[in-house]
């Protein structure tokens, strides 16, 4: 059970920072050329990756939160008197 929510944690953690980093990228090409002479560009790589983060972010979201709910389900704890 300690395998799966370490997994859960830890891959949430680490699929939600790509989702992250991919949305920046997105959104900072998208941002930067409206200060740039270049043209606008919406099959870009780089704004393509604003639509890629975002399914990366909620699954990460998604899996951090199953692995706090489950820390929080166990039986492990003592009860109390």
């Amino acid at each position: 059970m300690k395998d799966k929510r370490k997994f859960l944690l830890v891959g949430g953690a680490v699929s939600a920072a790509i989702g992250l980093i991919l949305i920046m990228i997105g959104l900072g090409y998208f941002f930067l050329t409206f200060f740039s002479s270049r043209r606008f560009d919406p099959i870009s790589w780089q704004f393509l990756c604003s639509f890629i983060g975002f399914p990366f972010l909620v699954a990460g979201f998604v899996m951090c939160i199953i692995g706090f709910v489950s820390k929080r389900n166990t039986k492990d704890e003592k009860p109390s008197a």
